[in-house]
């Protein structure tokens, strides 16, 4: 596995996206997408572990990490046009987009606009359930627990103790958790005090921007292959993708990770891996 990464920022105008972007054997770029709350140093292991297949790279959404942006962060299609924008300046093209829920709805907005962009789509645990259907309509209880987050601790080490012993943390992969504590808190006093790097109101903003309901009825729609990730229980939260969302799309393969649920790609980033190399070894014989 390589760790040595390099980051940068990236000015889009309106914002300042920042990413983790490591030197890849291949020249296909895979581009991994958080979900709402966390960044992009939650990807770095499974990253660091595909240089020898592509070129991968970490990105921080809109109002999350070290990413900045002077507007209200709210609507999910606003950070696909970021991703847009972003792929125009890098010149990426053939783009794999790996997804974890946010990050997937994201991804998956950008083919459709943009299916020139974007060659294939891993959504790992996206919220991806059919209208009125049963864990459809939960958004306004995850907005109450993002406002009630706690938000601020005296260091760096004391959020890590704090949130390494609690769900879903503890069933995370310790490096997942190394690169969430590393890139998820920023200092905000010379006095070593750390706040979530994703204020408490930009999460809640962001559960209620998205459309959800979108998502499900745009799948079919969607030129370019589909890899389904989902957990099969409900460790931590319960799976946001139902179990029928693979046979939505034109193309679409189903990876599942038993006993995990909405946190799977964090607790196994091995699996991760395996679903991208799948991906890339499909597009390489297309």
């Amino acid at each position: 596995m390589s760790v040595t990464y390099r980051t940068r920022e990236v000015d889009l105008g309106e914002a300042v996206l920042v990413l983790d972007e490591w030197v890849g054997e291949r020249p296909r770029p895979v581009l991994f997408l958080h979900a709402t709350g966390f960044t992009r140093g939650v990807w770095r292991p499974t990253a660091g572990a595909l240089t020898d297949a592509c070129r991968p790279i970490a990105l921080d959404l809109r109002g999350h990490g070290a990413s900045r942006c002077d507007l209200p962060v709210a609507r999910w299609a606003e950070m696909a046009d970021d991703v847009e924008r972003l792929a125009v300046i890098e010149g990426w093209s053939g783009l794999v987009i790996v997804g974890h829920s946010l990050g997937g709805g994201v991804g998956a907005l950008l083919a459709l606009e943009r299916p020139d962009l974007v060659a294939a789509l891993l959504l790992i645990e996206a919220p991806l359930k059919p209208p009125g259907g049963p864990g459809g309509g939960n958004a306004n209880q995850m907005v109450e627990v993002a406002l009630r987050r706690r938000y601020e601790w005296p260091s760096r080490e004391a959020a890590a103790e704090h949130l390494r012993v609690r769900s879903p943390y503890d069933a995370w992969h310790p490096e997942v958790f190394a690169g969430f504590v590393d890139s998820g808190l920023r200092a905000v006093g010379s006095d070593g005090t750390v706040h979530l790097a994703c204020a408490r109101e930009t999460e809640a903003a962001v559960f209620t921007g998205g459309g959800t309901a979108e998502l499900w009825s745009a799948l079919p729609e969607l030129d370019c292959p589909v890899w389904i990730g989902r957990g099969s229980g409900s460790r931590g939260l319960h799976s946001t993708t139902d179990p029928e969302a693979a046979s939505q799309p034109r193309r679409a393969y189903e990876w599942v990770a038993e006993g995990s649920g909405h946190f799977a790609p964090l607790e196994r980033p091995e699996w991760v891996e395996a679903m991208v190399r799948e991906a890339l070894e499909v597009l390489d014989g297309a």
